[in-house]
């Protein structure tokens, strides 16, 4: 089980990596909901860091072309060296 800390950099490494994937692309809100069958509203949360479903966050991820590195890795220099940890921890 995740700790809550935990839980808090996984959210807040998921929802950068989304967010960031999507505003590259050029794309709103709007057309990745409807490209990857997920709602507006989904979508606003899952970019604000709230607690939302894995099945949907891997539609999204999926359609915006995230791997699994990048979407629980920051690519920003914002990185931190507990990316790599957690990402061991989450995919293992």
């Amino acid at each position: 089980m995740l700790s809550d800390a935990l839980y808090i950099k996984v959210s807040n490494l998921i929802s950068h990596s989304v967010r960031q994937a999507r505003t590259a692309a050029g794309l709103t809100r709007r057309q990745v909901a409807t490209g990857s069958g997920v709602s507006e509203q989904f979508l606003h949360k899952l970019e604000k860091g709230s607690a939302v479903s894995l099945k949907q966050i891997c539609s999204v991820a999926e359609f915006l072309g995230l791997t699994e590195k990048e979407l629980f890795t920051r690519s920003d220099d914002e990185g931190d060296p507990l990316d790599d940890q957690i990402l061991e921890e989450v995919l293992s």
